[in-house]
C-alpha cells in the first residue's frame, strides 16, 4: 500500500467512527461485513 492509500483508508476509519457513535444499530452489519471479507 502506498502512503496515500494508508490515509485515505484511515479517514474512512475515522468517518465510520464518527458515523457509528450517532448510529449504533448500523454498527453490527458493517462489521459482520468487515470480518467476512477478512476470512
Amino acid at each position: 500500500m502506498t502512503r496515500e492509500n494508508i490515509l485515505a483508508y484511515l479517514v474512512l476509519i475515522f468517518i465510520y467512527l464518527l458515523k457509528s457513535i450517532s448510529d449504533p444499530e448500523l454498527v453490527l452489519p458493517k462489521l459482520s461485513l468487515l470480518s467476512f471479507f477478512k476470512k
